[in-house]
């Protein structure tokens, strides 16, 4: 069972999690962890709480990419996945490259 569940948008488009974290392919650990940071703290829905309904569902939405985005960068063994090329699925398993 998957520790996560991707977003349709995540799933469909491997290259979005280095997008979503505006980090290169290359990122080390540290980068990464101050990239979620900073996305995380943006997007939060305690700092969302007094823009529109709209905002509100969007940055949620983002927030939930954010925080799935790291989860594959952030762990090695899905994170080699992904350097080779591997995508994820919306259950968040790994699917074979190409």
């Amino acid at each position: 069972m998957p520790f996560f569940t991707l977003s349709p948008a995540l799933a469909l488009c491997p290259s979005l999690p280095a997008q979503i974290l505006d980090v290169g392919k290359e990122a080390t650990d540290e980068e990464l962890r101050k990239a979620y940071r900073k996305m995380a703290l943006k997007y939060h829905p305690d700092k969302n709480a007094c823009a529109d309904e709209a905002e509100k569902l969007k940055a949620e939405a983002t927030f939930k990419d954010v925080g799935e985005a790291y989860g594959i960068l952030s762990d090695p063994t899905k994170r080699r996945q992904y350097d080779m090329g591997a995508t994820f699925n919306a259950s968040g398993a790994c699917e074979s490259a190409g």
